[in-house]
């Protein structure tokens, strides 16, 4: 059986302008009343890096790691507001918009399955079935809206405020603004039976370190965790030290090198990376014979198996010939790539923030 999943938080990559200061500074203003706004998040997302805004809306913060990730403005009862592009020289001024949440917005109806049984669906899906997805909770459970369709066989997600999630294993206090999130079924029989087809999830996350500085169980086993995630491909990938990760790649049965599938150039001094995908010879022949047709139109890029220390077996596959990843193990844009197997069935609970570091790094 086989079954997709797709799991987003931040796909995004900005490419800042040049500077030499990597602090970031400003102002939140309620929009109608252009008054400061106290205690407003403001972080960047799928990282640790973030703060709130004190008694003025005053904030600011220190990119010490150079991420590019998108700046996100959060705060309950307003508007998100997402920055794409940050100009480090300019001190912002940001005005957020009242936004009432409805539960009339929301079309509640008798789907036949118990709030039990949908809970339990969000939570496999969102969170993982991983040792440490197991060790996470939802501390907002009351917040999630679930409906199941019977007619599109599809559960559905949404949350009146963002998602708090304690993991318990690796430490961390997750907030996750939900953006979309739904399950299809290609059969179901009553509450016993289910056969997934299609998963999907998006929204911006903010991570908060909850142990104490020197606790070296938390810091052995979140490095235990981090190695063989998607992260962690992905920047043995761009640092081209996939050997020496434990990673072999494979075409068809075949093991082979990554640089006779993918070119791997530096952009300038931002550390982030252009990957070319190498059209295979057919590709390359049907092109040939079709000079109209561009490699857009003809077959896709090769898939790829990844073997991580042997066992643990999935499959990489570009969906574009051309995409970004930064040095943090970021990729743009966000379905450039797809993940499959072991990696591709990582979710939320098995997430690390884009500024961990790993000694090997």
């Amino acid at each position: 059986m086989w079954n997709k999943n797709i799991f987003i938080i931040s796909f995004f990559i900005i490419v800042g302008l040049h500077t030499y200061s990597q602090t970031i500074t400003g102002i939140i203003l309620d929009k109608k009343t252009n008054t400061p706004i106290e205690r407003v998040s403001v972080y960047f997302d799928n990282t640790t890096i973030g703060t709130t805004t004190n008694s003025k809306g005053e904030f600011q913060i220190d990119n010490e790691h150079n991420i590019k990730s998108p700046l996100i403005i959060s705060f309950i009862g307003y508007k998100k507001v997402i920055l794409n592009t940050i100009n480090y020289n300019e001190s912002y001024t940001i005005l957020l918009e009242e936004e009432a949440f409805s539960l009339g917005e929301v079309i509640i109806t008798n789907d036949d399955w118990p709030r039990a049984l949908k809970l339990e669906e969000f939570r496999k899906h969102f969170l993982g079935t991983s040792k440490n997805a197991k060790s996470c909770t939802i501390l907002n459970e009351d917040d999630l809206i679930l409906r199941y369709d019977k007619q599109s066989k599809q559960l559905t997600a949404a949350s009146k405020q963002p998602l708090l999630i304690k993991n318990k294993n690796l430490q961390y206090l997750i907030t996750y603004d939900l953006q979309e999130f739904f399950i299809e079924y290609s059969y179901v029989r009553g509450e016993e039976e289910r056969v997934y087809r299609y998963t999907f999830s998006s929204g911006t996350s903010f991570f908060k370190k909850t142990e104490s500085k020197d606790n070296s169980k938390i810091k052995r086993r979140r490095a235990n965790a981090f190695k063989g995630s998607t992260l962690h491909f992905m920047r043995a990938l761009v640092q081209q030290k996939l050997k020496d990760r434990k990673y072999q790649l494979f075409d068809g049965s075949f093991q082979t090198q990554p640089e006779k599938f993918i070119t791997i150039t530096p952009i300038d001094s931002l550390n982030v990376y252009l990957l070319n995908v190498i059209p295979d010879p057919e590709i390359i022949a049907h092109r040939k014979n079709n000079p109209t047709i561009s490699f857009n139109n003809t077959v896709p890029p090769k898939s790829l198996n990844v073997l991580y220390k042997r066992n643990r077996q999935s499959i990489f596959k570009p969906n574009q010939f051309e995409f970004i990843v930064d040095k943090n193990g970021n990729h743009f844009p966000p379905d450039a790539v797809i993940f499959s197997g072991d990696l591709g069935e990582q979710r939320l609970g098995d997430t690390f923030p884009l500024d961990y570091t790993l000694e090997e790094d």
